[in-house]
């Protein structure tokens, strides 16, 4: 089957738009009975699982969050069908990330009815980071004009990733704090008659995160080593933020096998700083970790992106907190961090 085009959807969601509004129906949902109160939620749309989680949470009842990127999927391999550009013509605000990571909303929002929609970059408020790609040394600006933005591709060579904007804002639990604060202030913005909802939900939820905040500070200050290895550079707003070095390694990802070059750097890298651990996104690939554990002898440990949950993370409960506190066990492990020091 062909894939559809960008454009081609556009023109199929313009029409299934003009048939839907021929039959008389709201712009807050598909066929809304205006006698059910869940016909009334604020219609939030959202990117990112950490966005969608964060708006669930200070929403509550008022709201109807969806994702509109399926689980598994990550954001900048993603293109909407017209399903899914007709929701998100009725929905009432509208949270994605920015630094290059879902460059398809660049060309969907010129088709979308912007006069009920709230649109929410997080990158226009928050600060976000330039890091070069593989060596793990990052350089604090802004996003600005000229900086080159996250293509989605994790595998490089050594001439590329310089200079480019780190999207991976969620994993820092202070940032986490600002992205829930701009949610928290826009819903009240368009639904003020839930205000004390929207305050008890958000402050309910800084606070959880303001405790694994604390939690990884705690953990930084006692660890046994600095250094961590990750398979690729997202993880370096958590680790400047609590006194860590991420050692990123070029051209390797969870569905790849690593080759010559990339295990002998690992091997280099892991010696230099005795590191016992190596952190993958996924051990899904269990024969990619079987090999770094044969050439190095260090353990494979996951560290989730949180990117995006699978439907088996979804089914079992997880949230983002839960998933941050995985990785906070993982990484007092690999910190050499004992449970009687904490």
């Amino acid at each position: 089957m062909k894939k559809t085009s960008m454009k081609t959807m556009i023109v199929l969601m313009v029409a299934m738009m003009m048939l839907i509004a021929s039959c008389g129906n709201s712009t807050t949902g598909g066929n809304p009975d205006q006698n059910d109160p869940s016909a009334q939620k604020i219609i939030v749309y959202t990117t990112i699982f950490p966005l969608y989680d964060f708006a669930s949470n200070i929403g509550g009842e008022h709201v109807e969050v969806v994702n509109i990127v399926p689980p598994g999927v990550d954001s900048h391999d993603f293109e909407p069908t017209p399903r899914d550009l007709i929701g998100l013509n009725q929905a009432d605000l509208f949270l994605y990330n920015g630094g290059g990571l879902e460059k398809w909303v660049d060309s969907v929002l010129p088709s979308i009815d912007r006069q009920e929609l709230v649109v929410v970059k997080m990158s226009d408020y928050i600060e976000f980071e330039e890091r070069s790609g593989g060596d793990g040394h990052d350089h604090d600006a802004d996003e600005h004009e000229g900086a080159e933005t996250y293509d989605g591709n994790d595998a490089h060579d050594d001439h590329a990733a310089e200079g480019m904007t780190d999207p991976h804002i969620w994993l820092d639990p202070v940032r986490a704090m600002e992205m829930a604060a701009i949610i928290h202030e826009k819903l009240e913005t368009i639904d003020p008659g839930h205000q004390t909802d929207y305050e008890l939900g958000y402050t309910e939820l800084k606070a959880e995160l303001q405790q694994l905040h604390k939690d990884f500070q705690e953990t930084a200050e006692q660890a046994k080593t600095k250094e961590v290895i990750v398979s690729h550079a997202a993880f370096g707003y958590l680790t400047d933020r609590y006194g860590l070095e991420q050692i990123a390694i070029s051209g390797l990802s969870p569905s790849e096998e690593p080759g010559q070059k990339e295990l002998a750097r690992i091997i280099s890298l892991a010696s230099e700083h005795d590191i016992q651990y190596i952190f993958f996104e996924t051990l899904v690939n269990t024969r990619v970790a079987q090999m770094v554990q044969e050439q190095i002898g260090a353990k494979a440990l996951v560290l989730n992106p949180l990117e995006g949950l699978t439907k088996e993370e979804i089914a079992a409960g997880k949230d983002y907190l839960s998933v941050m506190r995985e990785n906070l066990d993982n990484l007092r492990l690999a910190l050499g961090v004992h449970d009687d020091e904490s």
